[in-house]
């Protein structure tokens, strides 16, 4: 004798998941304004937020609204967002600091370095 329990696990979207989520769009663009103060910004913001949101539909727990949840993926993507900026600003100002670090050799600070080690070794006798 076996018993045969069955669970049934959603493997497709429902349509009206994504008609929910495009009926929050003005309001999280509104916002992602208020976050970022930047147009471009903000649109990429949404973006990102919608996508998220439609990949991760099955962690959605359906309540009197979709709002909340949409606050946390949002949250959550400038969060990410943020992250790969600082990480893109700290390898820049690296490269720049670098590239400002190393100046191409010249004959005349090499004349200044001899001139300057010179004096160096007069001072120590």
């Amino acid at each position: 004798m076996s018993i045969s329990i069955e669970t049934s696990v959603a493997t497709e979207r429902p349509a009206d998941f994504d008609a929910k989520v495009m009926a929050h769009h003005s309001a999280l663009k509104s916002r992602a304004w208020r976050i970022t103060k930047n147009e471009g910004v903000a649109n990429d913001l949404v973006t990102d937020t919608v996508i998220l949101a439609l990949k991760r539909w099955q962690s959605y727990r359906a309540g009197p609204t979709m709002w909340p949840w949409l606050c946390l993926t949002m949250k959550e993507c400038a969060r990410d967002n943020w992250a790969k900026m600082q990480r893109v600003i700290k390898t820049t100002s690296n490269d720049i600091a670098m590239m400002n670090a190393s100046t191409p050799p010249s004959q005349y600070h090499s004349l200044v370095l001899r001139d300057a080690l010179r004096s160096l070794d007069k001072i120590k006798h």
